[in-house]
């Protein structure tokens, strides 16, 4: 896998998952070594902060560190909780 399909994979499976996730388990899923995984998290991380996204990657502790999207945006919470409100 080259390193932008794998960014990208990365990218996709943040966006869609409901909780943080490890990046062993990224790994898992997409068939890389796990120190690829760190790497390419580190360069998406980066390449956020440097173009100012409305969002960012973050390491979470737990029973491993997990990776997970947070929104930088102060309306996020409002929105986040109307569409949570419907349904």
């Amino acid at each position: 896998m080259s390193q932008l399909e794998l960014n990208r994979s990365i990218e996709a499976i943040l966006m869609v998952v409901d909780e943080p996730v490890t990046e062993v388990i990224l790994a898992q899923i997409t068939e890389v070594p796990t120190e690829e995984v760190v790497q390419a998290l580190r360069a998406l991380a980066a390449e956020y902060e440097e173009q100012g996204r409305g969002f960012q990657l973050r390491e979470i502790a737990g029973d491993g560190v997990s990776t997970a999207i947070q929104i930088r945006r102060p309306w996020s919470k409002s929105l986040f909780w109307m569409v949570n409100s419907r349904a």
